[in-house]
């Protein structure tokens, strides 16, 4: 019995992950960042989109990692899914991530002035 086949070719940035589902599809953008920072940054993320995941052997990661995920049913465009909209996502993650590094040192100043 033969199967339904589908080929695609879809380009998208090399920062975004493509999750293919039935009726929807997720782009996922993820950022390594430290444990101090993962922290710092439930402050300021989204947190419908994002999640915070610790480091883990099973699945090879060896850092922290914050991840923004939407979900886009197949009438959005990939070009316009990944193209237009996954670069604004990666510049609020960026600028969460930055907010928590400034938190980070503020506090690492903090320690060093109070010593």
């Amino acid at each position: 019995m033969r199967k339904n086949q589908i080929s695609v070719d879809i380009s998208a940035p090399k920062y975004v992950t493509l999750k293919l589902y039935q009726d929807v599809y997720k782009v996922v953008i993820a950022l390594p960042i430290t444990e101090a920072a993962a922290k710092q940054i439930y402050k300021y993320v989204d947190y419908s989109h994002t999640e915070i995941l610790p480091p883990s052997a099973a699945f090879n990661r060896k850092f922290y990692c914050v991840q923004f995920t939407r979900t886009y049913h197949y009438n959005t465009p990939f070009n316009q899914s990944c193209w237009g909209l996954a670069p604004k996502d990666l510049r609020d993650l960026k600028t969460w991530l930055r907010r928590a590094k400034i938190d980070v040192l503020g506090d690492e100043i903090d320690a060093i002035n109070n010593k």
